[in-house]
């Protein structure tokens, strides 16, 4: 059978950098063979027309799935049968990493104050109002500019965004009403009173009344990611405490304590659509706001699958007939820090161990997808990927060690990792949905099991670019 893998439209741009409406790859090979177009950007690949200024658009609408950790974009045309979606991501973002750092900062911060050593005043620990954490601001910066970017590739002349309510007080307790929202767990009593008599005064790791004094430990720990929260808080005796650490139940043998389900994410959700439909709604755009209950029906009653470029697609009332393409494959763009500002490394203990880390080698900067052709040695052939700098001149692609003579940059690092990959076959999944889907799509899951779709891990880059096939 004929593979009928559909690749996202080519984004593409006009002689002055205008948008114009996004092509197929084979008409974009056309126009690239034919000296009509140039490769502006690779990683996505755009292209710029080279002897058109003025061409006609269709309205495209741009919809989005904000999330905490991990953030769908979809772009759709409005035809007659509904919307069809022509290019689609997934946009993870950096929180969790951000959270980390500025953990290990503080330690090596307070560290350094209790040493007498040379040592940053202390801050105001008041946040002021309306300021977001950084691991907030990050994402909501993240999502904003993969906004203004494809309103800069394609003709966008409307906005579909998901701003959801979840209420954190009922993801405890389902039963809560009334007056109960105000009061909790701990009304009228202290945190430690509460701890002691859950526990009937005893530890909960080896179960026994010591005479000395009972302590508050975190089941999940606290640089683990562990938050301060009651469900995450237990009794423990003080030998007990100190040979936990920052280990977890697991690891000293007491799985059956466990914490409970963190709102972190929940809360950052909450937040972050507030703060980016405050955003969109200063653009000259169209904004159409829909709920996560509205999703998740136009998701059920199309026979899709969960995933956040899929719930992106079916935001709002543009979402209840969308048509998608089962082999279409998505971006997959993660979010990476471009460079270390830090003048010294520390080590264990908090003491500086070396210079901060080279920023650029022979022109190179970490992160810099380059494709580098060696011809000899442990690791001849071809590779491309991004790199990791060495003040050596020898570069780090993935497991490759390559000189720097033999690289050519292919992109330079924006602060992105790029690639393209097909949506996941499930057949339990995907025969239960069949008889929901669309026509077009029921005959597309009556595949072999050779012929569904594969995961493409491979960053996509048109394979007669001079850049990989020259010598």
């Amino acid at each position: 059978m004929k593979d009928r893998t559909k690749f996202p439209r080519v984004l593409v741009v006009t002689q002055d950098r205008r948008p114009a409406m996004p092509c197929s790859p084979a008409r974009a090979r056309q126009l690239l063979a034919s000296g009509q177009a140039r490769i502006l950007r690779r990683l996505p690949f755009v292209i710029a027309l080279t002897n058109r200024v003025d061409v006609e658009t269709q309205a495209l609408r741009l919809k989005m799935d904000p999330g905490a950790s991990e953030t769908g974009l979809v772009l759709t045309a409005a035809k007659n049968d509904g919307e069809h979606v022509i290019w689609g991501a997934n946009l993870r973002h950096r929180s969790n990493q951000i959270r980390r750092g500025l953990y290990k900062r503080r330690l090596c911060r307070n560290n350094r104050r209790r040493r007498k050593t040379r040592f940053r005043p202390q801050r105001c620990l008041r946040q002021r109002k309306g300021k977001l954490s950084p691991s907030l601001r990050s994402a909501l910066d993240r999502t904003w500019t993969w906004v203004q970017r494809l309103r800069r590739w394609s003709p966008v002349t409307g906005v579909s965004v998901e701003v959801v309510r979840i209420d954190l007080q009922r993801m405890q307790d389902p039963d809560v009403q009334g007056c109960d929202y105000q009061r909790g767990p701990l009304v009228g009593v202290r945190l430690r009173d509460h701890l002691l008599h859950k526990h009937d005064r005893q530890c909960a790791y080896c179960s026994e009344k010591r005479r000395g004094r009972l302590e508050i430990d975190h089941i999940s720990p606290v640089a683990r990611g562990g938050t301060d929260r009651l469900n995450n808080l237990v009794i423990a005796c003080e030998p007990c405490n100190r040979s936990k650490g920052a280990k977890s139940t697991t690891e000293i043998g007491h799985p059956h304590i466990q914490a409970g389900k963190s709102l972190r994410h929940a809360t950052a959700t909450n937040i972050m659509c507030v703060h980016l439909l405050r955003r969109l709604e200063c653009l000259d755009l169209e904004v159409e706001v829909g709920n996560g209950a509205e999703t998740h029906t136009n998701r059920g009653l199309q026979g899709y699958r969960k995933d956040h470029w899929i719930d992106a697609a079916c935001v709002g009332r543009s979402g209840r007939k969308v048509w998608l393409e089962l082999r279409m494959p998505v971006w997959h763009i993660t979010s990476f820090r471009r460079h270390l500002r830090r003048v010294h490394l520390s080590d264990a203990y908090g003491f500086p161990r070396q210079n901060g880390r080279v920023s650029q080698v022979h022109g190179f900067r970490t992160g810099d997808v380059v494709v580098a052709v060696v011809r000899r040695g442990k690791h001849r052939g071809i590779h491309l990927g991004r790199i990791a700098l060495r003040a050596s001149g020898w570069f780090q692609i993935g497991s490759a060690a390559v000189p720097w003579k033999c690289c050519r940059v292919v992109q330079r690092n924006d602060g992105y990792g790029y690639a393209l990959q097909n949506l996941p076959y499930h057949p339990k999944v995907d025969a239960r949905n069949q008889s929901t889907r669309p026509s077009h799509q029921r005959k597309l899951m009556g595949l072999r099991g050779a012929e569904r779709p594969q995961t493409h891990s491979e960053m996509a880059l048109p394979v007669s670019d001079p850049a990989i096939s020259g010598s």
